[in-house]
């Protein structure tokens, strides 16, 4: 079996799709290559469908503004040059990971995402890969996403970096959480 053979699934837009049924005793979500989501017992108090899913998002304009706007990164190249003197930290990866389900959460859920090498390459010395989890606050009227650091682990051994996520958008049929990793300084 080649590397094609045992790639997870892609959606019609090329992204990376991995769901499963997570039971109140728990489960494990992995999408090759890119993460692992584990649930603990007792997360969910009934069996709920989960997707975890990764998207090109941090890549597009809007996603790199966001990040951006709320100190996760260097200015977009669209909006002009870097600022003044400012020390500018890399651009987040070019995929970011979308867990999903039917059912919110009544505990934290571990996160492992694989830090490829070639954004490894871009990261300065100094800085450390680290995991930001989107929210969001405001009414119906005037809703803002931003961006929240997650306390992670790095380790550059393994190219792998770990956080609890306990912190996700809250939806009508269920949560979102919206997960990238960028780099910030040590």
């Amino acid at each position: 079996m080649d590397a094609l053979d045992r790639a997870p699934p892609r959606d019609q837009q090329g992204d990376f799709v991995a769901s499963a049924l997570v039971s109140p005793a728990g489960g494990t979500i992995e999408v090759e290559g890119r993460a692992t989501v584990v649930f603990g017992a007792g997360v969910f108090d009934r069996a709920t469908e989960v997707t975890v899913a990764t998207t090109g998002e941090p890549g597009t304009e809007g996603g790199q503004l966001d990040y951006y706007l709320l100190g996760g990164g260097p200015k977009p190249p669209f909006l002009g040059p870097p600022d003044g003197d400012a020390v500018t930290e890399p651009p987040p990866m070019s995929f970011d990971v979308q867990i999903s389900g039917g059912r919110i959460p009544s505990g934290p859920i571990q996160v492992t995402m694989v830090v490829p090498d070639d954004y490894l390459a871009t990261v300065p010395d100094g800085f450390t890969p680290k995991i930001f989890v989107e929210l969001e606050s405001g009414g119906a009227q005037e809703l803002h996403g931003y961006y929240d650091i997650l306390d992670s682990e790095f380790d550059p051994a393994t190219g792998l970096v770990r956080a609890r996520v306990t912190s996700w958008i809250e939806r009508v049929d269920g949560f979102q959480a919206n997960l990238l990793v960028g780099s910030r300084k040590d």
